[in-house]
């Protein structure tokens, strides 16, 4: 059975002001209901009645205003608000150096050892002796996952040797691991190069070691662990010299002499990011997005909920016959502005791009990105239509805002999850944090695996929003007509 309703009113809408002062609607109805005097004592009225005679009170504003003992408790209550707030927001992004332990690298070993099929036995003999039998690849791997290493306490290692180097790729392109640190098959051959028989050496060969990492997962974690792995190398770059040169040059096999050996850590950034606006873009879009859902809910929430009941009344709008259709149309209307808002997001992206058919990903082109962003924009656009039908449209601006400041600490825009203590993993509750990663591969190719998974976790956000709008505001909408039914009866 359908629920037909009269009007919809607001019960702060003064139906009377007259000399002794406005009387609200909701005030009317429970006067006509107990027989009571319709218009309240204003708060001075009983201020005054009931501390008549106290001079602190009459005369100074502040002991009035904080005279009752809730007043205290909102002071209080928001004070540590702000304080928890406070010690969350920057609690996620204190210290992350500490917290790489948090990152999975791994170490692979290719290194296929020495040839010395060019080079005399005698030559041979000493090389083996310096380094006790093992390859450089070996030395390298014990000097960083050893026991005693102090490597191996930075990072969550994990001993992938043996693994192809295109699994490996995979790995990184899939979250799997950070970086990979990759020892190629000629490394030892390299270090051979060092080597000179009588004549001066002119050149350094380097002992390149690969780095495989994904710099626009989030850019200030590849930073710093790209800055760990550098100062490890260059330190075992550095031991490794001074003890092969200390002992190779003092036990020459001939005239042969070794030149420093610099082991170089060489960069594979599967997805580099062009410059900083675009590492920020996907966070930035996300957050214009969210604020643009509160003003959406706000404004809509106050036609739908008080204008178009009051037209209705007056039969302007005859097919809004019911509360199912009122809210209907509104979400209809916030899908419709959250493309607006999608568009122009997407546009000026575009434009500081300077081009609105390249620079996404492969498998999502311009057009394709502007519809994501529509479903993202619409997604949120349902939680803020949520908050203000459960907490009023005068009020749920603060518990929204404050939901995109927790959101803004752990959504992987500033750090990664993985380098935060254990609050910051609250973000996975969140469709931000999702609707970043999509962003990220869209623009950035980073993390595609996921795209899906975050399309999921957003719709199921989106779903489980309009159920709550569509009960919740329902009950309210039926609330309202029946205050604006029986205000019209007393008339």
């Amino acid at each position: 059975m359908t629920d037909t309703i009269v009007a919809q009113p607001d019960p702060d809408i003064v139906v009377v002001d007259d000399d002794a002062g406005p009387v609200t609607l909701a005030d009317a109805v429970v006067a006509e209901e107990t027989g009571a005097d319709a218009r309240p004592a204003s708060p001075i009225e009983v201020l005054a009645a009931s501390k008549r005679g106290n001079w602190i009170l009459n005369n100074i504003i502040i002991a009035s205003v904080f005279d009752k003992p809730s007043a205290f408790f909102v002071v209080i209550g928001t004070s540590l608000v702000v304080a928890l707030y406070f010690m969350a927001y920057l609690g996620v992004v204190w210290d992350p150096q500490a917290h790489l332990t948090g990152l999975s690298v791994g170490f692979v070993n290719a290194d296929a050892g020495f040839n010395f099929s060019a080079y005399p036995p005698t030559f041979a003999q000493a090389v083996l002796q310096q380094t006790g039998g093992k390859t450089m690849g070996q030395i390298v791997e014990g000097s960083l996952l050893g026991p005693s290493s102090t490597a191996a306490g930075l990072f969550s290692w994990q001993n992938l040797t043996g693994v192809p180097h295109d699994d490996l790729v995979n790995r990184v392109n899939n979250n799997e691991l950070w970086n990979v640190v990759y020892i190629p098959a000629n490394f030892s051959d390299s270090f051979l190069l060092n080597f000179n028989f009588g004549k001066p050496q002119t050149t350094v060969t380097y002992m390149n070691v690969e780095n495989i990492y994904d710099q626009a997962r989030q850019m200030t974690v590849a930073s710093m662990a790209n800055a760990v792995l550098a100062a490890v190398f260059k330190s075992l770059s550095d031991g490794f010299a001074r003890k092969m040169l200390g002992s190779v040059n003092t036990n020459p096999a001939g005239n042969v002499t070794l030149s420093q050996p610099n082991i170089q850590l060489v960069a594979n950034n599967l997805h580099p990011v062009l410059n900083f606006g675009r590492n920020m873009a996907t966070y930035i879009i996300c957050v214009v997005l969210w604020l643009s859902g509160l003003v959406t809910a706000s404004v809509l929430t106050t036609i739908y909920t008080v204008r178009l009941p009051l037209l209705k009344q007056q039969d302007a709008v005859p097919h809004l016959r019911t509360p199912t259709r009122i809210i209907l149309s509104a979400q209809i209307t916030s899908i419709a502005t959250s493309f607006l808002h999608a568009l122009m997001s997407w546009g000026i992206y575009c434009a500081f791009i300077g081009s609105a058919t390249s620079g996404f990903h492969p498998d999502y082109n311009s057009f394709v990105v502007l519809l994501y962003l529509w479903f993202v924009a619409a997604s949120f656009h349902a939680v803020a239509t949520t908050f203000c039908i459960l907490i009023g449209k005068d009020y749920f601006s603060l518990p929204f805002s404050m939901l995109l400041i927790l959101q803004l600490a752990t959504s992987s825009s500033i750090l990664d999850p993985d380098v935060m203590i254990g609050f910051g993993k609250i973000t996975y509750a969140f469709p931000f944090y999702y609707a970043n990663r999509s962003l990220k591969c869209m623009m950035l190719g980073s993390s595609c695996k996921f795209v899906p998974l975050n399309t999921g976790v957003i719709a199921a956000w989106w779903a489980a929003m309009l159920v709550v709008t569509f009960v919740a505001g329902r009950r309210f909408i039926v609330k309202q007509a029946e205050l604006i039914s029986r205000a019209a009866k007393m008339h």
